[in-house]
């Protein structure tokens, strides 16, 4: 876990949740969507499908996202994602079968079922941990990556809950070190706004204060559940990741 932090997550989301509170029926840009199922699990089928898409669109399958180092590197990257409906995992497999990434799905131990999500609820589960704060800390399956560090870079991924990140990607925020390594971010919404990171509400700044400012924050994006794979490998292929080696060579000039 790391040891330096500007804010807990308990005194972070707690000074949010003053102002969340106000908003709280605009429950819509949650991204719920009725009758689909849980699909956190990316399977290796799902990925081969979207790679083969790919090439029916006459594109290749593993393109990349760009890098600054002064070298050929290549950056190694980690994607980690909840999915709550399946439409983060639709994106994050898009962004893995595009870039070669690979994946890292975040998995309550106690999964989400539909019910679990229903925010008009409000004895769901999503309204009731929204409700209490002590309740969001959502202990997961594993939240530490073998090898973490041998990643250059991290793209997040989940629903936007309540104009911010959901809960089950703070552990994971909050249990790696990133020290020397660059991030990103996306969020899902049904909300119909732009996909840039000014829509990602108060998700970039939680995440932000959870893995320390002196992290490379390279970019956000907000993304529809019907989203165009075009604009997500656009968004992916234009991430300038550095690799570690190439700030190790940097800090010695």
């Amino acid at each position: 876990m790391r040891q330096e932090r500007n804010l807990t997550r308990r005194g972070f989301l707690g000074a949010l949740g003053a102002c969340a509170l106000a908003g709280s029926a605009a429950l819509a840009g949650c991204g719920r969507s009725s009758g689909v199922s849980d699909a956190a699990d990316v399977t290796e089928g799902t990925a081969k499908e979207a790679a083969a898409a790919n090439a029916a669109e006459g594109s290749p399958a593993a393109a990349g996202v760009a890098n600054t180092s002064a070298t050929d590197e290549k950056p190694k990257v980690l994607i980690a994602y909840f999915s709550g409906t399946g439409h983060t995992a639709r994106v994050a497999t898009e962004m893995a079968a595009r870039t070669g990434a690979d994946l890292f799905p975040l998995e309550p131990i106690v999964p989400y079922t539909a019910d679990d999500l229903d925010y008009s609820d409000p004895q769901s589960r999503v309204r009731i941990e929204y409700a209490d704060e002590d309740l969001r800390d959502v202990p997961l399956v594993a939240s530490v990556p073998d090898n973490f560090d041998t990643y250059d870079a991290v793209i997040i991924g989940f629903p936007i809950w309540w104009e911010n990140a959901a809960w089950p990607v703070l552990s994971f925020c909050e249990d790696n070190d990133f020290h020397d390594m660059s991030y990103a971010v996306f969020c899902t919404s049904d909300m119909p706004l732009p996909s840039d990171e000014t829509q990602l509400g108060d998700a970039r700044d939680t995440i932000r204060a959870l893995i320390g400012t002196d992290v490379d924050y390279v970019a956000g994006a907000r993304f529809m559940p019907d989203e165009s794979l075009s604009t997500v490998d656009a968004w992916v292929e234009n991430l300038a990741f550095t690799t570690r080696a190439q700030k190790m060579r940097d800090r010695e000039l």
